[in-house]
Formats: structure tokens, C-alpha cells, sequence
């Protein structure tokens, strides 16, 4: 048939070099869809829990007063902010350690093809972004009803511009610089490069120095309104 369409004879058929295209997928070669959804979800939840702890933490002390009579002690607005995140932080780990060796590897077959210890790393940086944003509620809400519903009209765009609904490159260009100031989005990226691909930090370390470029903007930002409105 190809030597009728190309009107070649059978002798020259044999010597013209043919390219066949066919699809293949590198790194879910099955297309297993648990597996990113799972992250996804993964990933999801733990923005929501990163962002509220902290903002709670703030906002108990603020709403039962105790802020104030923290002011008039010798500590320093940074000490009363990093009691507040660090052990947050350490909760973060420990639910992220039981989470992925409980229930993502051994019960959904999620593979991790990279370092757990590099996947943690990144996890305290997206933390220590999560906090940030989690100061900026607090100094807002007075209450944890409002502290509730601030992470969550907050959470919301962070989601829509990480990638994980709507494909970035179907967004509108304006849009797609706004998905630069997504926490989730490296999260994202570094996550399931560590898991699916096995990609290091020394590869991935653009999207690393993003996320932490970024966790120290929101950071800083987030203690800045929480010294100017109680230091």
C-alpha cells in the first residue's frame, strides 16, 4: 500500500527510512489515575491545614485577649510568631509523614521515585509560605468563624491558579502570570516530581527557589501586618 501511495519501486521501498508516531507517556505509562488525583488531593488538604493552624493559633490569642498581655512581656513579636508556626509546623510534618506512608504508599500504590527527604524539605518551605498567608488572616479576622471563611475564600484562588483544576496553558495570559503568586503551583510541581518522576531539587531547584523566593515575600509581608497591628 505505502509503495502505491508513495509510487516508489519495491526496491527503493526497502531503503527509504520510515518514522512511525505513536504516544508514550514516561512517567504513569498505565495512566493510573489515582495516582494523581491522590496528590492532588494530598497537596489540597494540606494547603487548607497550613494556612488555618497558624491563623488559628493568632487569632485564639487575640480573641481571648491573651495578645495583649503577651505584648507587655519581654518576647519580642518575632518569638510570639515563631511559637506560634514552629510547632504548627512540626504538626505539618508528622500528619505529612503519617500520610503518605499510611495510606498514599501501601494503600493507593502511589509510587516515590524520588527522596522522601528532599520531598520534605520542600514541604517545610511551602510551610513556612502557608504560615505567612496564615499571619495575614489572623490580622484581619477576630474571630474563628472569620478565620475559617478567610482561608477558605483565600484557598480558592490559590487552587484555581495552581494548575490542579484548570490546565495553565488553557488559561489567559494575564492569568498566567497571576499563577506565578501560587504557593500550590511549586508545591505542585516539586511534589509530583519527587513522587512520579524521582526528579531531585538539584534539577527542580528553579521551581525551589520560587517557592522559597515566594514563602519569604508572604512571610515577611504576614509578619509585618502582625507587628504594625500588635507590636
Amino acid at each position: 500500500m505505502l509503495v502505491t501511495q508513495w509510487q516508489v519501486s519495491s526496491v527503493n521501498f526497502k531503503l527509504v527510512p520510515l518514522v512511525s508516531t505513536s504516544s508514550r507517556y514516561s512517567f504513569n505509562a498505565n495512566l493510573t489515575d489515582r495516582w494523581v488525583l491522590a496528590l492532588q488531593e494530598f497537596f489540597t488538604m494540606f494547603t487548607l491545614i497550613a494556612i488555618l493552624l497558624p491563623a488559628t493559633a493568632m487569632v485564639n490569642e487575640k480573641q481571648f485577649g491573651t495578645i495583649e498581655q503577651l505584648m507587655v512581656t519581654p518576647v519580642r513579636p518575632s518569638e510570639i510568631m515563631l511559637a506560634k508556626v514552629l510547632p504548627m509546623m512540626a504538626v505539618f510534618l508528622v500528619a505529612s509523614f503519617i500520610s503518605i506512608y499510611t495510606m498514599m504508599l501501601p494503600v493507593l500504590e502511589v509510587p516515590l521515585r524520588g527522596s522522601a527527604v528532599e520531598f520534605m524539605i520542600v514541604t517545610v518551605v511551602f510551610c513556612f509560605t502557608a504560615s505567612g498567608l496564615g499571619l495575614l488572616v489572623s490580622t484581619v479576622s477576630n474571630n474563628l468563624s472569620e478565620t475559617v471563611l478567610l482561608t477558605l475564600l483565600m484557598l480558592f484562588p490559590i487552587l484555581f491558579l495552581s494548575g490542579s483544576w484548570v490546565p495553565i496553558e488553557a488559561m489567559p495570559g494575564w492569568m498566567q502570570f497571576l499563577v506565578l503568586f501560587s504557593p500550590l503551583k511549586y508545591y505542585l510541581d516539586l511534589g509530583l516530581g519527587i513522587f512520579l518522576k524521582g526528579s531531585s531539587l538539584l534539577f527542580m531547584w528553579r521551581e525551589f527557589l520560587s517557592l522559597l523566593a515566594l514563602g519569604v515575600g508572604i512571610f515577611w509581608f504576614g509578619a509585618f501586618r502582625f507587628r504594625r497591628m500588635f507590636g
